[in-house]
């Protein structure tokens, strides 16, 4: 019966984190998961087409000018990454983090907001239910450190 509990429990925490993930608009979900792995196959002076194969294409144009072009691909953390090209040449890239609740009065790269108990509430209830299910001292390190990441970008730190 605990066993069955436990299993139960496994299922519906990791449903309730399932259901947080967009869904996957013509491969969009993948593409975000897989932005950390692929900007590691760039380099610069790769040509935009270049980037685009590897990157894929899920882009946002940015930004523009004259000779200049900034793309943006989304990761999964909530980051983005910028790739700036000049003359169709990538000449820079770096990762920046969106707030998980937009707010204007807030600034860009600020994850906080005037309230985020329900998101803490299901953060511990989350942290709560793996740890029940971790079967030795290595896994719960392990599940702490992933939460405890979570937490900090809940609320801003």
């Amino acid at each position: 019966m605990i066993k069955k509990l436990l299993i139960l429990t496994l299922i519906c925490t990791l449903a309730s984190c399932a259901s947080v993930l967009p869904p996957d608009y013509k491969g969009l979900t993948s593409s975000m998961m897989n932005a950390d792995n692929n900007i590691k196959k760039i380099s610069l002076g790769m040509t935009k087409e270049q980037v685009i194969t590897i990157m894929g294409e899920h882009y946002e144009i940015i930004g523009s000018k004259e000779d200049e072009l900034l793309l943006g691909y989304k990761a999964y953390d909530y980051g983005i990454y910028k790739l700036r090209f000049v003359n169709n040449k990538l000449m820079e890239w770096a990762k920046d983090w969106l707030p998980q609740y937009y707010n204007k009065d807030s600034s860009y790269n600020s994850t906080k907001t005037k309230d985020n108990s329900s998101m803490r509430a299901h953060l511990d209830a989350h942290r709560k239910a793996m740890l029940s299910t971790a079967t030795s001292d290595i896994q719960r390190d392990a599940i702490n450190i992933h939460m405890d990441a979570h937490s900090k970008a809940v609320s801003g730190e």
